[in-house]
């Protein structure tokens, strides 16, 4: 099963829709428009679970019960504050927890007390970065400096669309599949994106474009099907 925001250009998912299910994800009156959305603001993958917010519409809780993803409520539930929008919002790896400080879910904290936790200086973790292979991929200055001893490609994210703001997160217009990295949108056509490019190229990580068009922030797309759920 592949989660992705249900207002991500139709193209996209029916593209995402050839390689398996498809559940488009909304919500309404839980937190703000522009991410209502976001699966990365209400999930949180992890080895062989996902932590999801405890008001995270009972519809999906049937869903994920159904595909046989098993699933853990976290503790605090998802709102419209910074604080009550970062909750769930971070990166885990096999080896390594990468969050603001003190925004966590204390759920999550619980169950990758084993991992290193990596102190970010953006709460929106997981909407600014991604790890694909050894390569974490970033759009946040302040991550880029706070991974500076890992290797780290930081990307400009001026031409990336999230309505109603100037642009949106990197980290947000991606996910990882059955090995490849799947883009919301074509890098290749815009200059502005070489960094990434290249860095892709010199890592030997194969990507794709969802749609032939400008990359959209649609809070991560997250596959569920195969474990573990991180990398």
């Amino acid at each position: 099963m592949i989660i992705v925001d249900a207002r991500a250009p139709q193209e996209a998912i029916t593209n995402l829709a050839k390689i398996e299910e498809v559940l488009p994800f909304s919500t309404k009156g839980i937190t703000y428009e522009a991410i209502s959305g976001h699966p990365d603001v209400f999930i949180c993958p992890l080895a062989h679970t996902i932590i999801v917010a405890p008001n995270i519409p009972a519809l999906y809780l049937q869903q994920f019960t159904e595909a046989n993803i098993p699933y853990i409520k976290g503790e605090r539930p998802v709102g419209e504050s910074l604080e009550e929008t970062t909750l769930y919002n971070c990166v885990v790896t096999t080896t390594e927890i990468a969050h603001k400080a003190g925004f966590t879910d204390a759920a999550i904290l619980k169950l990758t007390a084993d991992k290193n936790f990596l102190p970010l200086p953006q709460a929106y973790s997981r909407c600014s970065l991604i790890k694909v292979k050894d390569l974490w991929i970033t759009s946040d200055a302040g991550i880029a400096k706070a991974l500076s001893s890992k290797k780290v490609c930081l990307q400009s994210p001026k031409e990336i669309i999230l309505p109603p703001y100037p642009y949106g997160f990197l980290g947000g217009t991606m996910g990882f599949v059955h090995q490849t990295l799947y883009i919301m949108g074509n890098p290749e056509k815009y200059p502005i994106y070489q960094p990434l490019l290249q860095a892709l190229e010199k890592h030997r990580i194969e990507w794709k474009a969802l749609y032939d068009g400008p990359l959209v922030d649609v809070g991560g797309i997250f596959h569920f099907n195969e474990k573990p759920f991180i990398v």
